[in-house]
């Protein structure tokens, strides 16, 4: 499968993504907030295929809810990561599936949800090209949620006061 230069990107942060992000209330704040959104909406035993799911953090909360998840990503770390977490929990069946969301062509299946957190999506120079393909996995009347984050964020601005100035221009382009 051809790696990207996120994929690789993540990859490289794979096993330390939790350690890093897991602990950070901002990053806790969105994650809570998008699933808070999304589950007044979800039918109940929902399919619902993720897009780039990083470690599997989402995965895990959607099927500890009692939905039916397939997981994607295309980073062999993040793959690594979240099979090992899905091993470890009481949901191994947790389907898993190395694929990009800008080619969804091994996807044969249909799903209730749709679903992408955390702005993985801005890895894509093509986004009308990968809501084609959403639209193609989705059953009749079925329900994306897809997280695009802004350009910047404050969160990211004040890493630079506090020097990092690596962070606070991550997402900027030139």
């Amino acid at each position: 499968m051809k790696q990207t230069r996120a994929s690789r990107a993540f990859g490289v942060q794979s096993t330390s993504f939790d350690q890093t992000y897991g602990p950070s209330p901002i990053v806790r704040f969105k994650r809570n907030r998008v699933r808070e959104l999304l589950i007044p909406y979800l039918p109940e035993r929902a399919s619902i295929l993720e897009l780039n799911g990083g470690t599997g953090e989402d995965a895990l909360f959607f099927r500890g809810l009692g939905h039916s998840v397939t997981y994607t990503d295309l980073s062999d770390g993040m793959i690594e990561q979240a099979r090992k977490k899905f091993k470890e929990s009481e949901w191994e069946d947790i389907r898993s599936i190395q694929a990009s969301f800008e080619d969804l062509s091994g996807i044969v299946e249909t799903f209730d949800v749709v679903f992408s957190n955390l702005g993985g999506l801005n890895c894509t120079p093509d986004l009308p090209a990968v809501l084609d393909q959403v639209d193609r996995v989705l059953v009749p009347g079925g329900m994306a949620c897809l997280v695009v984050m802004p350009p910047g964020s404050w969160w990211e601005h004040l890493s630079w006061l506090k020097g990092n100035v690596r962070m606070a221009r991550r997402r900027r382009k030139g």
